[in-house]
């Protein structure tokens, strides 16, 4: 019997999308194995540092892709959101699946809903594209850092009497906890990461087999939507931990992306919203209007 291996960090959530995948490739292929291999990578390792401060790129990637390299995991399954603009020579990045609810979650202590937070309300959250939104929405309230999975950063969330938090949504329902979210952002209010919802998977380039499979289980336009927003991100030279945000849709065959970036000190987030059939084109027109918003008002 064939036997593949599949690396995943090791939280409750990464867990349960490496087993989904799984669970898809095993129907596509009864006769193989697939096993779950759990890998630490360095952002699990230091939790308490701001992902901003860390001069590496891949955080929660680098460590996957060496093991993929070096033959010990044959597959890699990751939040596409968490991964960098560029992979390593040698690997290849599919977007797989259909994408999860994209929408930003807020879990306000005691049940309160965003709307309803006192002024100088404290939330914790690690993302800079977060921390600008959060203050351009409501400039009196707070944000402080919280690192961790779901589970953690619900725990620190009570234990440090913080007001509330953000998470993605598709992990709540993932790990069937959407109950504890209090208010759902939909994109045009709060724009969500680049990539979130949608579950990206890395294999070695050269593994003809397992990229066939791996087709199986994504789609064009799954890789239309996906393309454009790691595109915009690129083109506006940033990555998953600078304060930019986007989301893409296709329909009628035509694209529609709305990309932002922001500054969490001063709390201003801006965004642009274009429609266009080539991904380059229209990544590349959104990060030029939006750099030039934002330079135009610090």
């Amino acid at each position: 019997m064939k036997r593949y291996v599949i690396g995943t960090r090791g939280s409750p959530l990464a867990l349960v999308q490496a087993k989904t995948v799984a669970g898809h490739l095993q129907k596509l292929v009864p006769d193989c194995d697939f096993v779950i291999d759990i890998i630490h990578t360095k952002g699990d390792q230091l939790p308490e540092v701001p992902l901003q401060q860390s001069t590496t790129q891949g955080l929660f990637c680098r460590e996957l892709d060496f093991a993929l390299l070096d033959g010990r995991i044959d597959l890699a399954v990751h939040s596409l959101k968490d991964l960098p603009t560029t992979v390593m020579d040698g690997i290849l990045l599919m977007p797989i699946l259909s994408r999860a609810d994209p929408r930003d979650a807020f879990i306000g202590a005691d049940g309160i809903g965003f709307d309803n937070l006192l002024d100088g309300s404290v939330i914790g959250t690690a993302s800079l594209r977060r921390q600008a939104q959060i203050k351009h929405l409501n400039p009196s309230l707070k944000t402080c850092l919280i690192r961790g999975n779901v589970q953690t950063r619900l725990r620190k969330m009570t234990a440090q009497k913080m007001a509330g938090t953000f998470l993605a949504y598709c992990g709540l329902e993932r790990l069937k906890m959407p109950h504890v979210a209090t208010t759902i952002f939909p994109p045009d209010v709060f724009l969500p990461a680049v990539g979130q919802g949608i579950l990206g998977a890395t294999c070695r380039a050269m593994d003809s087999r397992l990229t066939a499979l791996l087709q199986k289980i994504s789609s064009p336009q799954l890789q239309r939507i996906s393309t454009t927003e790691r595109t915009f991100m690129q083109a506006i030279e940033g990555n998953c931990t600078m304060p930019i945000g986007g989301y893409a849709i296709e329909k009628n065959g035509h694209l529609f992306l709305t990309g932002g970036i922001g500054d969490a000190q001063k709390g201003v987030f801006v965004r642009h919203s274009i429609e266009g059939d080539r991904p380059e084109d229209i990544a590349q027109e959104v990060a030029d209007v939006v750099r030039q918003k934002l330079e135009s008002l610090l």
